[in-house]
Formats: structure tokens, sequence, C-alpha cells
């Protein structure tokens, strides 16, 4: 039995400052030539964890699908798409478009942000997803149901 370790690097949030999601698309390059498995991308628009300061960043989707355009081995992964941030029939599209222009390169990992980032998403009413119904909804999707 071989056994192999992977490596995989995060793929930044990607500011929008004009130069940041260029820096993301060539660390992919760079990553790729240099041997590494992944690039891991997160949710998270908020400047540090509590904080309610919203800083511009690339959405972690289209920057992946940038990757991925620019890449042809390297996976994409995502650490955790905040599913009470998403609907879920449109995650599951856009991560099955991204999976297939790919090549079925992506990796997908859901999480539930604290409360502070859905706070500061969805004002003081945030919409009520429950994680199990949204997973069963995006697989369902994936599946054809």
């Amino acid at each position: 039995m071989t056994i192999s370790m992977r490596f995989g690097l995060p793929g930044g949030r990607g500011d929008l400052d004009g130069a940041s999601s260029t820096s993301t698309v060539e660390l992919a390059r760079v990553a790729e030539t240099l041997g590494y498995d992944s690039l891991w991308f997160t949710d998270g628009h908020l400047s540090s964890v509590g904080s309610q300061t919203m800083k511009a960043r690339s959405s972690p989707i289209p920057l992946s699908a940038a990757v991925a355009a620019s890449t042809s081995r390297i996976r994409i992964g995502f650490t955790a798409l905040h599913l009470t941030l998403h609907d879920p029939i449109r995650l599951a599209a856009d991560l099955a478009t991204l999976d297939r222009l790919s090549g079925g390169r992506v990796t997908l990992g859901a999480g539930w942000p604290i409360a502070p980032y859905t706070r500061a998403y969805q004002g003081a009413a945030p919409v009520r997803v429950d994680l199990p119904d949204a997973l069963d909804t995006i697989v369902g999707y994936w599946r054809g149901r």
C-alpha cells in the first residue's frame, strides 16, 4: 500500500484592490508548477471574526473559476461556503458549472457561519437555513432530483 501526502494552499480572499485577484491566479499557476495538489477558498468578507466591518473582497466562486481557467491540474477547494449566505439551488448550479468547466477538480466544504457573520450579511433577522435540508437540496440538484 502506497501512502502519499497531499499539499494545498489557501487561495486567498482576493481583496478588490486591483492586484490581489490577479495575485491569486498567479499563485495558482506557481503552486501547480511546484506540484501542489489544491488551492482552497472560503467565504469571508469580514475583516475579522466577529467584526461588523465589511471589506470589498472577491467572491470565492468566480475567483476560483479564474484559477480553474488558468490551471490544468490543481484542485479547487472550498474550505467552507457558508450555507446561510447562499441559495442552495444557485450554489449547486454554480459549483456544478465550475466543476464541469474545471474538468472535475472541485471539492466542496460547507460551513455554518458564526452569528456575527450572519448578522452582518443578513441583518438582525437572518434567513433560517437548515444545514441538512440545504445539503440535501444541493446533492439532490447534482443527482437530477
